[in-house]
């Protein structure tokens, strides 16, 4: 699956499309990309060019292949010419065999504006003093239950993409099996 994280975010967005307008309030996690619109009857993830080229190098040439080629570390991904004048990368024509994903806080911390680390970073601290799991902060800072909070409920998830599962939240919740 491409897109993981997926989850509903704060505000929605209003999409134009040729099946009329559409409305999501679902967000989730492009892995090299970041963070985009996820519309479950949708057919195509849009990506944001200017967004893409800030990560990768980005080459067109109308006149041998009319084709976007993002270059990533050890391969070129093109995005073809549709009827529609769309560019596209057709997912069935992938040649990995599998993939192994590996990521570190340095690489989650690259996803965010600085801005929005430090928002995180406070989020965290303020899971760790109100020992609330993720879920209960969230459902917390969504109603404004919670007063001179200086962070949002994406801050908290974004707290929790940055640098993995409160702790707090994972003890005590597994449970010890005899070896077989």
């Amino acid at each position: 699956m491409l897109l993981t994280k997926i989850h509903k975010v704060e505000r929605g967005l209003t999409i134009s499309c040729n099946a009329g307008k559409k409305t999501t309030s679902l967000g989730g996690y492009l892995s090299g990309y970041g963070w985009v619109w996820y519309f479950p009857e949708g057919i195509a993830n849009i990506l944001s060019l200017s967004r893409v080229n800030d990560k990768y190098r980005i080459t067109y040439d109308s006149a041998t292949d009319n084709a976007f080629h993002m270059h990533k570390l050890n391969k070129i991904i093109s995005f073809e010419q549709a009827t529609g004048h769309l560019c596209y990368f057709d997912t069935a024509k992938r040649t990995e065999e599998g993939n192994l994903f590996v990521t570190t806080v340095a690489d989650n911390k690259n996803e965010f504006s600085s801005y929005d680390y430090s928002q995180a970073k406070l989020a965290s601290t303020i899971q760790r003093c109100t020992e609330l799991s993720t879920p209960a902060l969230v459902h917390k800072l969504k109603p404004n239950q919670m007063r001179n909070i200086p962070v949002t409920a994406q801050h908290v998830l974004n707290a929790e993409f940055i640098f993995g599962k409160n702790i707090k939240d994972l003890k005590g919740k597994t449970v010890w099996k005899q070896p077989a």
